[in-house]
């Protein structure tokens, strides 16, 4: 194929790989061109297409000087060699013939290289087939002992607990012994409706006790009461009940009479009627008091 210019060269190689076609053998190029360079698409080509010089090799001619600088330069971009203008025709024949053998070399190498690489994973596999047999066997054996030790320790197990079920079903003979006893001691006790009933009696005797209590205690406090108006009514008649007689003179019959004696006999008179319970009597003997101090 014959392209007139870089950009042609490059859609070609474009068509080809989206053909899934194979590249160029070889590639002659020309570094002056219209449009891109001969170094530019020798770049282009060695980025987006083939990279190994093998594979594709690239021959770039040119008269431009210092031929030297320009061959450097194609070698830099991805040229395989360099043929100065004007050549010999027969020189770059042979140049073409040897980039050509050389690449054919490469595809044998390769495909040997590709049968060689194709029998090392073939080898691989199977060793690592029989590496996964031996791990399955290895494993295998380790599942046994391990089943072995679990059978043990399962059958400790069994063993503990038959234990603990003899255990338990002594303690559950001894819980009905006891509870039998405890039947037997209630059936000997009264019932739940005579302790009842006995509780039953029990609070109302309390009732009553409190009742009784709490009526006693009301008494006390307006006999109290009494009391009290009765000593502030004496304190407030201590001057007027027995004057005192002439200088000199005491009070013909009538010795003087001890108030505080008569304060302290009324007292216990209220205390001790207050004591029997009987509210009447106490009012009886307040007014025989009365009756004392008037006269």
């Amino acid at each position: 194929y014959c392209a007139m210019d870089g950009a042609q060269a490059v859609k070609f190689l474009e068509e080809r790989r989206s053909q899934n076609l194979s590249l160029p053998d070889t590639v002659l190029l020309d570094i002056q061109m219209p449009g891109m360079s001969g170094f530019e698409v020798c770049e282009e080509m060695r980025q987006r297409f083939e990279a190994n010089h093998c594979k594709m090799p690239i021959v770039m001619i040119s008269a431009k000087v210092p031929q030297d600088q320009t061959a450097l330069k194609g070698f830099r971009t991805g040229m395989t060699d360099f043929v100065p203008k004007p050549f010999n025709t027969e020189v770059l024949r042979k140049k073409m013939q040897v980039v050509l053998e050389a690449k054919r070399d490469f595809d044998i190498g390769a495909s040997t290289a590709f049968v060689s690489a194709e029998a090392c994973i073939r080898l691989k596999d199977a060793e690592q087939r029989l590496e996964d047999e031996q791990a399955r066997g290895l494993a295998h054996e380790r599942l046994s002992q391990t089943h072995a030790r679990k059978a043990e320790e399962l059958e400790g197990q069994l063993k503990s607990s038959e234990t603990r079920l003899q255990a338990s079903e002594s303690e559950v003979a001894e819980l009905k012994k006891r509870l039998a006893e405890l039947e037997a001691k209630a059936d000997a006790e009264p019932d739940a409706g005579d302790r009842e009933a006995a509780l039953a009696a029990e609070k109302q005797r309390s009732a009553a006790a409190d009742a009784q209590r709490a009526r006693a205690e009301k008494k006390a406090q307006e006999l109290g009461e009494t009391v009290r108006k009765l000593q502030e009514k004496l304190r407030s008649q201590d001057a007027g009940i027995l004057p005192e007689p002439a200088a000199g003179r005491p009070r013909p019959g009538v010795g003087p009479l001890p108030i505080a004696a008569i304060r302290a006999a009324t007292a216990a008179a209220i205390s001790a009627t207050a004591a029997e319970g009987e509210e009447s009597e106490a009012k009886s003997a307040m007014e025989k008091q009365h009756q004392i101090i008037g006269a």
